[in-house]
């Protein structure tokens, strides 16, 4: 994406604002809102993602939601969602979610269709940038490189919220079904790199889990936790290594999430520590047995905000992902050990022009390499020769909601 189409996309927001009036729309009972944001990444070192090392505009997202209440118990929900972030997304235009919601009770209800999947306390809303002071998730926790693998899934979902007298109330989500994960993605295109391959083919097979959320009687304070179990295959058939490569993630067992948030006054402070088990076995086709590989994931952070006024607010967050909490000091990956590890303090901002208009920036120093694209992707910056250790980048993003 050049600066000229930039240019156009902020052009179209102010023709949106004009248009919308800055506000939702309603028709014959049909609720529609939507965003539409454009950011600018920028790495002194390595991609981070995209192509991100001096300088990228591949990052944006629109989206349309749309929302009708058939009764006091039967709604429907849709997002169509488009985004770009490098090579993931190439601004196509899918169903972020799709469902239909029946509420027998506050103590029960059912929802089918394509779900966000209850991971932490804000993978439900992680597309919606008004709900949040930074330009990203802390990705020890939300992984970035996979959005849609950790996003949404088709299936089932039985929820409720069930009330415990002095000591609060418990909201919980049990699901089921099969994940979703785009051919296109930053997933398959980084693998099929990695194995020399061509396109892949991804094979979803079953996923399933909870999340628990209580909201303790101490005002402000509500604690969470989330488990989520999928197993997958991904094929290459093309590979320049051997003459077929399936990776078959038989095991990503399971994502577990600890997490709190407590808000107090114009302050959110929020922590979370999240950790999964990857068994992924590697049929190279011409071996007599697939390569069985074993990693256990661990991400942490600690998050802080505050609210100065309407106009302006301030984060900091520090967070750790370790590519296996075994191997801290990345051993697997000598001499470039670092690329075991990723530690992020990053500092926000975020300035809100009108109720419906804002703007972030946001700084990011790192120390480590753990999970950046493969080199050639975009380009030689994430080489063995060209990758370091410590880091930085810099995060713009502006977002028009209505």
């Amino acid at each position: 994406m050049d600066f000229k189409y930039f240019v156009r996309l902020l052009i179209g927001v102010i023709v949106l604002s004009w248009w919308t009036g800055c506000n939702a729309i309603e028709f014959n009972g049909l609720h529609i809102n939507g965003f539409l944001s454009q950011g600018y990444l920028h790495t002194n070192h390595n991609d981070y993602i995209a192509d991100t090392k001096g300088g990228t505009f591949d990052f944006n997202e629109v989206g349309l939601n749309l929302g009708y209440q058939f009764n006091d118990s039967l709604r429907f929900g849709a997002q169509i969602l488009s985004r770009n972030f490098g090579v993931d997304g190439n601004n196509k235009f899918t169903f972020g979610y799709l469902f239909g919601d029946y509420n027998f009770n506050r103590y029960i209800g059912l929802r089918g269709g394509k779900i966000r999947i209850p991971m932490g306390l804000y993978n439900h809303s992680r597309d919606v940038d008004m709900l949040r002071t930074g330009v990203f998730l802390p990705n020890a926790v939300y992984y970035d490189e996979f959005y849609t693998f950790f996003s949404a899934f088709y299936g089932a979902a039985i929820y409720g919220e069930l009330p415990l007298a002095s000591l609060g109330t418990l909201e919980y989500e049990l699901f089921g079904g099969k994940m979703d994960e785009d051919d296109d993605s930053f997933l398959m295109k980084n693998n099929a790199l990695a194995f020399s391959a061509g396109p892949g083919d991804f094979t979803a097979d079953d996923t399933y889990g909870g999340a628990l959320r209580w909201n303790t009687p101490l005002d402000g304070l509500r604690l969470g936790y989330s488990y989520y179990y999928a197993s997958c295959k991904i094929s290459f058939d093309d590979s320049a290594i051997l003459q077929t490569v399936d990776l078959d993630l038989a095991e990503v067992d399971p994502v577990q999430v600890l997490s709190a948030e407590y808000t107090w006054e114009d302050f959110v402070f929020a922590a979370e520590f999240s950790r999964f088990r990857q068994v992924t076995n590697i049929d190279y086709g011409t071996f007599p047995a697939p390569f069985v590989d074993i990693y256990t994931r661990e991400g942490w952070y600690v998050s802080g905000t505050y609210r100065l006024n309407q106009l302006f607010e301030f984060g900091v967050a520090y967070s750790e992902f370790y590519h296996d909490k075994n191997d801290r000091d990345g051993e697997t990956f000598a001499p470039n050990n670092f690329k075991g590890w990723r530690k992020d303090l990053t500092l926000s901002t975020r300035f809100d022009i009108t109720d419906y208009w804002l703007v972030k920036a946001e700084y990011h120093i790192v120390d480590g390499a753990a999970w950046l694209p493969e080199p050639g992707l975009y380009s030689d910056a994430n080489s063995p020769d060209n990758i370091k250790q410590k880091w930085n980048m810099i995060a713009l993003k502006t977002t028009f909601s209505f």
